[in-house]
């Protein structure tokens, strides 16, 4: 007998967190490690290639997307997501496994 699992799971697999704390909040982006390396050289220019989920989270093991009132809060109110993400890729704390890279 075959296990049913949820059809709107997504396994992130082979994921590097980007953590960035603003506002006395922790914000994560799911990316992979190598071309998070890559885009902060200059080497990677499509950010797609970058992100595994286009999403800004709160935690991402537990699948906690970041509130859009708290990103206004922590970003300002007209900030689109995606500099916000922008901004948390290049500035935040890479996270891999138990070694950091900043």
């Amino acid at each position: 007998m075959p296990i049913n699992q949820p059809s709107n799971q997504i396994k992130l697999t082979n994921v590097s967190l980007v953590r960035y704390k603003k506002a006395k909040k922790r914000f994560e982006i799911a990316c992979y490690k190598n071309k998070v390396l890559e885009w902060r050289s200059g080497n990677e220019k499509d950010i797609d290639n970058v992100l595994q989920i286009p999403n800004v989270f709160l935690n991402v093991s537990r699948g906690q997307t970041a509130p859009t009132a708290d990103l206004a809060k922590a970003f300002g109110k007209d900030t689109p997501v995606q500099d916000i993400i922008l901004e948390i890729l290049n500035k935040g704390e890479l996270q891999v496994g138990a070694v950091s890279y900043t």
